[in-house]
């Protein structure tokens, strides 16, 4: 802890230590990892009242596995050229809650993928982000307070399958959505949100009474319910073992829906573009109950559409309740060649007693352990 400025020619690399605090400093550093830290102790590591010149690389590396101990940056400026940016990297088992970055002000060179890059649970409070196509990319965790957060494609990119809570600040962003990851859970308790199509494209949680509407300011903000809104239809609903069941707006975020033994009903005919993914211990059935849906592969990096039922982690029973048996899953990549299917199980149960299965990839079902007893398949332009 000092005052001066400090320039890296090598990482600072904290192993197990007490902690480590870096306080009142004018950093700079081209390296491509400025602090390495293995440690586990409850200090952690502290960036306080620093200004930081971070060129082409990353600031913090975490060493993903082994890192766990708590990160607190206040009250500091981090400027960021050639690529460089705020980046922390934990161990996936470290604690919720424990990352805190606040106060703080961090502006990169236009083109940088993210600002900040968060691969870790974390608390952002108070801070101003801009500079990036996505003003934070994070994991999980909350943004809070007044943050000020821009990005030219989104302001906030959210980890596929998990969740934040945004109650409070402005997120500004040039793309559809202020918040983006369509297969995560976002639950918005406040601020306000800039973009052309909505303020996020997950699975959004309001207060109750509460909806999302434009203000003056062409921005999605928290409004109180008229009561004059029209009534959602449902997609879905699902029943659980203990009885209990509720009807869900979309399919396209079951997954967070899912849990032990449990039925989707289809009430609708839908268009999926993200893949159901099935945790373990879940024990599904797929109830097409005559209706049709029809998978679009649309070739992001094969986040989306190479498999409707993906990652069966637990068991997948598909049928159809319909007295006509009309339900159908429709699944084209425009590829007959590209090696995917309607399902990938590889290693847990798959049974099939009903239904029409539609596809233009090399294979129905991926598994190695698969009950067909009934159904029509058409796989490859092969029935």
């Amino acid at each position: 802890e000092t005052k001066g400025e400090l320039e890296f020619q090598k990482s600072i690399t904290a192993n197990n230590t007490a902690g480590l605090i870096l306080k009142n400093l004018t950093i700079s550093s081209g390296i491509s990892k400025a602090v390495t830290s293995k440690m586990q102790s409850e200090t952690g590591l502290q960036i306080l009242d620093c200004t930081i010149n971070q060129n082409g690389a990353s600031l913090i590396n975490g060493q993903r596995g082994s890192f766990s101990a708590p990160v607190l940056i206040r009250n500091c400026e981090i400027n960021g050229t050639n690529g460089g940016c705020l980046t922390i990297s934990r161990s996936d088992k470290a604690e919720a809650g424990t990352v805190v970055i606040e106060n703080t002000k961090v502006t990169v060179a236009e083109g940088t993928d993210a600002a900040m890059q968060l691969y870790t649970d974390a608390i952002v409070r108070n801070c101003t982000v801009s500079g990036g196509n996505k003003g934070i990319s994070i994991y999980s965790g909350s943004l809070e307070g007044n943050n000020q957060i821009t990005g030219s494609e989104c302001a906030v990119f959210v980890r596929q399958g998990s969740a934040i809570s945004i109650n409070g600040g402005t997120y500004y962003a040039g793309g559809e959505y202020a918040v983006k990851q369509s297969r995560a859970k976002i639950e918005i308790n406040g601020g306000a949100f800039q973009g052309t199509k909505g303020a996020a494209d997950g699975l959004i949680t309001l207060p109750e009474g509460k909806k999302l509407t434009l203000n003056s300011e062409n921005l999605w903000t928290l409004a109180d319910k008229t009561g004059e809104e029209p009534e959602e239809t449902a997609a879905a609903e699902i029943t659980y073992e203990d009885g209990t069941s509720e009807k869900i707006g979309d399919l396209e975020h079951l997954m967070f829906y899912l849990k032990g033994k449990c039925t989707v009903k289809v009430l609708k005919d839908a268009t999926i573009m993200n893949a159901y993914d099935i945790p373990e211990n879940v024990d599904l059935t797929f109830d097409l109950n005559g209706k049709k849906l029809t998978g679009v592969y649309v070739g992001q990096e094969g986040e989306y559409g190479e498999y409707l039922f993906d990652n069966v982690n637990g068991t997948l029973y598909l049928t159809d309740s319909s007295e006509d048996k009309t339900g159908a899953v429709v699944l084209h990549t425009g590829d007959i060649n590209y090696s995917s299917a309607i399902v990938y199980a590889v290693g847990n149960t798959v049974t099939v007693d009903a239904g029409t299965y539609i596809t233009d990839m090399v294979a129905g079902i991926l598994t190695h352990n698969m009950n067909v007893t009934g159904g029509t398949w058409s796989v490859g332009g092969r029935s």
